[in-house]
């Protein structure tokens, strides 16, 4: 028996002297990673770095489960990633690039989980109609993947771009995009899209509805940094939660910057985001991010010998930890605004501008989310009053008065508005 007690005692002292004292396993994650790669037509050297990219995937920690790229135009470059992506071990699951009738969407996913269901719309307003971009697929994809964990809907986007510098040399915020309209009116038709996605869903020939997910990703090269209005509209209108702003809140850290070799001039901005939100789903999962970092941010060497960054962006990688307990994690705020049966009046209004309030504010939200969503429907990107109606919608609490400024031009468009709603009555 003495005999019996040395030998365990051996071995248990063998297994601490090569195991190791025992660890916690890590809890379960879903790892998202959204790039533009910049594959353009005159994309420089696009080849070469797409040589590249698979490597510098493999590399990162963790190794992403979904990866959603933009301006992914080439087929020969889609095959290449995927292609090296096997020979390194990747367990793809999920290949997956929509095309259009134009140059193409650009917007390509992988992933290491099953594909359950997708779907593609796209944006009504994207540009003038001499504008390349407006044949270049603008829109949002939804993707509902089969984790092991259950059910997740990612929403990927890639709105229209920006070409103006909008920073000064001091690194100022400079409101000169001649673009804030069409981009303002594709963040309302993308906070509908995804409110809609996340709404209970009727079952055809039951009378019982289909539960939304828990959670949601939103991600994507979206043209627009945290100081645009067009970035804090979406956030306003969604709830959606930032998920590297959420980590890192002191950060001034960019996806485009003139950090990077292949952009030129001082233009700079964190454009390119990763949002989520928890919500009282009966499907699915809750997330909370554990870790989100700037990713690809040093050059490599192509095989030309060229010295260059893998593309004009950065990109973003957040790992969410998987939450069960309802009790665990915060859900997000609801969809907004909710609806008010109040008209804005036009007393609201001043000579320099809309003064909101605890009592109306609701109504003029209300009322703004009807203009961007008329000018949605008829493709109107010259509607003086969608700057000022996106702008009523950005506070989401009212305690005491808030004054939203007008030009003249869209006080006029302001209250000829109103008083045809008016007349209407």
């Amino acid at each position: 028996m003495k005999a019996r007690a040395v030998f365990l005692c051996a071995v248990l002292i063998c297994l601490q002297v090569f195991t190791g004292p025992a660890r916690a396993l890590p809890p379960d994650t879903v790892t998202v990673l959204t790039y533009n790669v910049f594959d353009p037509f005159f994309g420089p050297k696009r080849g070469e770095r797409i040589n590249e990219l698979a490597d510098a995937i493999m590399s990162l920690a963790p190794v992403p489960d979904v990866m959603v790229f933009q301006e992914f135009f080439r087929q020969k470059d889609r095959e290449t990633l995927v292609r090296d992506l096997r020979d390194a071990g990747y367990p793809l699951e999920t290949i997956h690039y929509h095309d259009n009738a134009g140059y193409g969407s650009g917007m390509f996913m992988l992933s290491r989980f099953e594909l359950d269901f997708e779907t593609y719309t796209p944006y009504p307003v994207d540009g003038d109609w001499f504008d390349p971009e407006k044949y270049s697929g603008k829109g949002i994809l939804l993707y509902r993947l089969d984790t092991p964990y259950g059910l997740l809907k990612v929403f990927a986007t890639h709105p229209i771009s920006r070409f103006k510098p909008l920073y000064n040399k001091d690194g100022t915020h400079n409101d000169r995009d001649r673009r804030t309209v069409d981009r303002l009116l594709e963040m309302e038709y993308l906070s509908g899209f995804v409110q809609k996605e996340m709404s209970p869903k009727p079952v055809p020939g039951e009378d019982w509805y289909l539960p939304p997910t828990r959670s949601f990703v939103l991600c994507g090269d979206m043209n627009t940094s945290p100081d645009m209005w067009s970035y804090q509209y979406l956030r306003a209108r969604t709830g959606a939660a930032d998920s590297f702003a959420e980590l890192h809140p002191a950060s001034k850290a960019g996806t485009y910057s003139p950090e990077n070799t292949m952009v030129s001039g001082s233009d700079f901005g964190r454009i390119d985001h990763i949002l989520y939100k928890n919500i009282r789903g009966e499907s699915g999962f809750w997330i909370r991010p554990q870790k989100s970092e700037i990713v690809f941010k040093g050059p490599v060497e192509l095989s030309s010998g060229e010295v260059s960054h893998l593309s004009d962006h950065f990109g973003v990688m957040t790992v969410f930890e998987v939450v069960r307990e309802r009790e665990e994690v915060e859900l997000g705020p609801s969809f907004w605004p909710p609806k008010s049966d109040e008209a804005p009046l036009p007393s609201d209004l001043t000579e320099d501008g809309i003064r909101l309030t605890a009592k109306n504010h609701l109504a003029w939200q209300n009322w703004a989310i009807e203009v961007m969503s008329k000018a949605n429907r008829g493709h109107n990107r010259y509607d003086a009053a969608v700057i000022p109606a996106a702008r009523t919608v950005l506070p989401r609490e009212i305690t005491r008065p808030v004054f939203i400024p007008l030009t003249s031009m869209e006080r006029l468009a302001v209250r000829v508005r109103l008083l045809k709603e008016d007349r209407k009555q």
